[in-house]
Order: C-alpha cells, then sequence, then structure tokens
C-alpha cells in the first residue's frame, strides 16, 4: 500500500485541526478565568470539541451588555468563528467515523449513515487545513482583544473606586 497525497493531506488536516482543538481548550480557559481566577487548565483541556464551542458561545454572552464598539465586534467574530469551527467539525467526524475500504487501488470512506462516498481528496483537505488555520487565527486575536478590553475596563473600575474611596475618606 502506497500512501498518496490525498491521505498524506487528510493526515495534516488532522494536524492543523488538533491544533485549533488545544487553542480552542486555551481560550475557553483564558475567557472562563477572567470570573473563575482558580480555574485549572485540565478542567477544560478535557472537554470535547463541541463543548468547548458550546461553553464558548456560552461564556461570550456575558458580554452583550457591554456596548463598547470593540467588544461587540469581537464577541460578533467569536461566535460566527464558534459556529465556523462546529461545521468543520462535524466535516471531520463524518469522516474519523467513516466505512473504510483498502485495498491494493487505494482508500475509499463512506459515510458511515448513509453509506455515501466521502471526500478526502488532497485539494479538498488543502481547502479544510487553510479554513482551520483561518479560524486559529480569528480565535487567538479577538479572544486576545476580548480579553485585554475586559482587563481593562476591570482595572479602570478598580482605580475609579480607589479615587472615590480616598476622596471620601480625605472630605472626612
Amino acid at each position: 500500500m502506497n500512501l498518496d497525497e490525498n491521505a498524506a493531506a487528510f493526515g495534516l488536516f488532522h494536524l492543523a485541526y488538533a491544533n485549533l482543538f488545544q487553542r480552542l481548550a486555551a481560550k475557553v480557559h483564558c475567557v472562563r478565568q477572567l470570573n473563575e481566577p482558580n480555574l485549572r487548565f485540565d478542567e477544560v483541556f478535557g472537554e470535547t470539541f463541541s463543548s468547548l464551542c458550546q461553553r464558548l458561545k456560552k461564556e461570550l454572552k456575558q458580554f452583550n451588555k457591554d456596548q463598547s464598539p470593540w467588544l461587540v465586534e469581537d464577541v460578533r467574530v467569536l461566535q460566527n468563528t464558534c459556529s465556523k469551527m462546529r461545521v468543520l467539525a462535524r466535516w471531520r467526524n463524518q469522516r474519523v467515523h467513516a466505512l473504510v475500504s483498502m485495498d491494493e487501488g487505494g482508500i475509499r470512506i463512506y459515510d458511515s449513515r448513509t453509506r455515501k462516498p466521502l471526500n478526502i481528496a488532497r485539494v479538498e483537505c488543502e481547502k479544510k487545513i487553510r479554513e482551520a488555520i483561518k479560524l486559529n487565527v480569528e480565535l487567538e486575536h479577538r479572544t486576545r482583544s476580548l480579553v485585554s478590553h475586559v482587563c481593562s475596563k476591570k482595572k479602570m473600575v478598580a482605580m475609579l473606586k480607589e479615587a472615590f474611596r480616598k476622596a471620601e475618606v480625605s472630605s472626612v
């Protein structure tokens, strides 16, 4: 059996997907730590890809009341990114849980439910690899921006509280 370019591309897709999975877990941990500072990474890393996407969407809801344009855009893009990641995961899961036929003619896979052939052609896999990389970049950039904005806002609120406390003390 020879490893052809389709199988090789499918293998590379799995590396890109694994990287996306790891980054998603790290970003969910980061966002959750805003409200749960003692949260351990292993508490998040053991979750499935699907539950991490759901969790990130749930965590983003806490920012809906904030109307700053930066935060609104970060939340919107991250919610859209979660939806795209779920579509990518569905594509991957169909192929990972497929019926497989291997012989001297090559590898063929079939949807385990419908028995229809599934595509793992190099071109399709390269498209999915680029998609995973793009989602990784969006996830990284927008989460970093969101967390930075929230932390800056918390620091500003703390500074104002301290200033008002000092003003009250000095007026007494």
